[in-house]
Parts: C-alpha cells; structure tokens; sequence
C-alpha cells in the first residue's frame, strides 16, 4: 500500500532524459517579472524533424551532400581540374604518333618485300699456317694467313660493311683474333681480301694441345672461324638499320704434308661459311 502511494504521488520527483521532440511549454504571461518590467514575448523553437523516430538527437542535420558544389555563395567553390579541350587535343597527339608509326612500317615491310636483300656469300678460298708450334707445355704459337671471298647477290642493294672483327678457334678454345677493314659492296659485286691471325705462345689447355698435336702428327688439324659485323643495306637514299652479321666457317681442314717444311694448307678447296643476320 505504500509503495502504490509513493508512486501516484505528485510530488515525486522526474528521473530520465528530457524528451526534446516536444518544445517546453511557453512561459505564462502573468509570471511575475522582476522590476515591473513586462514579460518576454513568446518565443518559436524549431526542431529539425528527425527519421528516425524514438531517437533524441538535439543538434542540427549536416547539409546535404552537393551543398559545398552547387551552393553560389559558398566562398570556396570546387576547381574544376579536368580541361576536355585538352583531353581531346592529347589523344590526337597519341592517335597520330601510332598512325605514323604504323604506316611507317607498313612502308619498310613493302620496301623489304619488293627488294629482297639477301645475305652475302662469304667462303675461304685459301689458307696456310706456319710456324705451328706445341712444344712449350700449355702454349700454341701459329700463324694464319686467310684468303676470303665474298659476293653481294643482290641485284638492287649496295651491301655496307662495318669493321668485322675475326676470330680463330681450335674447338672452342679461341687461339687468335683480328679486325678486318670496312668495305662496301656494290650489286652483284665480288671482293677479295685476306686476314692473318697470329698466336703467339697463346696458353692452352693441355689436352686441346695433345689433341692438336696428335692430329698435326697424323696430317691435318681442323680450325675454327668466326666473323662477327655489322652491315646495312642501301638503294637510292632508302636505307636499312643496322644490322649483326654473324660468319661462321667451321672445321677448316689445314692439312700437312711430309715435304711441306712444317707450312699447312687449306685442304679439299675453297670452305663455304654460314651466314647469319
């Protein structure tokens, strides 16, 4: 019985938040004021309406989103950084460079096709090599002299030559190596030239000098070369790039005979060498 007294009773006191969705109850005009002064007009509380209902939030709703963007009297509108006059004018720019690339191309391949360059002809038409020497332990000492004939097949195209550098092997240890001139050849042209490649006391391994050895004693020792260039090919003003020209002639009979007087000689005729570009 108390406890239903305490709670009807008037008197007690108001526990909990404030409900704020309501606006308090406007002061009554027959307050007294202090000093005779009149009271206050009644004042207007506005309240934005919330979405969520049963949920107390007492500060204003944030403005939307585009308010910053489309707002005339924001003191600091968005900078527009993106120019489509220039957007255009730069995949102009990257249409034409592929364009002039491609037809560029276009252009070379056609040129390729109706000219045809082929490759040189490269051979060795002679060869000797004296003072062939493996008496020292580890050391060869040789020289070569190499005659060598090359042929331009081309019937339009000039073939030019930059420096060639020569190598000379004995299996695939290399024993001496050289440069050769630069030449040009015309069409159809045919060129003529040597090459000598010295060893002096080149160190060996010893097995490669047994081996040399053993088939000087039985007539003929087989030799290596490499040529390694760079040529292009020209008619008219229209010229090719560069390009890595790769000779290689190998197992090159060098043969000795009982009545040489230690001199060896290119054996079985003229060698044709392999050309690579």
């Amino acid at each position: 019985m108390s406890s239903s007294r305490q709670d009807n009773d008037p008197n007690k006191p108001v526990t909990g938040y404030p409900y704020l969705h309501q606006p308090p109850p406007p002061p009554s005009s027959t307050a007294a004021q202090p000093n005779n002064y009149p009271p206050p007009p009644p004042q207007q509380f506005h309240y934005q309406q919330q979405t969520h209902t049963g949920t107390a939030y007492p500060y204003t709703v944030p403005p939307p989103a585009n308010y910053y963007y489309n707002n005339p009297n924001n003191a600091y509108p968005p900078q527009n950084y993106y120019n489509p006059q220039r957007a255009t004018l730069f995949r102009r720019l990257i249409v034409a460079l592929i364009s002039v690339f491609i037809l560029f191309g276009i252009i070379t391949f056609i040129t390729w096709l109706v000219l045809r360059p082929h490759v040189p002809d490269f051979q060795i038409e002679s060869a000797s090599l004296t003072g062939f020497n493996t008496s020292i332990p580890n050391q060869f000492t040789a020289i070569w002299d190499i005659g060598f004939y090359v042929r331009n097949p081309n019937k339009k195209m000039t073939i030019i030559y930059e420096r060639i550098d020569g190598y000379m092997f004995y299996r695939k240890e290399k024993l001496s190596e050289n440069g050769i001139a630069p030449f040009v050849q015309n069409t159809k042209n045919e060129t003529r030239f040597k090459a000598k490649f010295v060893a002096p006391g080149t160190y060996v391994d010893s097995d490669l000098i047994s081996q040399m050895t053993s088939e000087r004693n039985r007539g003929t020792v087989n030799f290596n070369l490499r040529l390694i260039g760079w040529i292009k090919f020209k008619t008219g003003s229209w010229r090719t790039r560069m390009r890595l020209m790769r000779v290689f002639c190998d197992n090159i009979p060098i043969m000795f005979s009982a009545n040489s007087g230690g001199v060896g000689t290119l054996s079985g005729g003229p060698k044709k060498c392999d050309v690579d570009l």
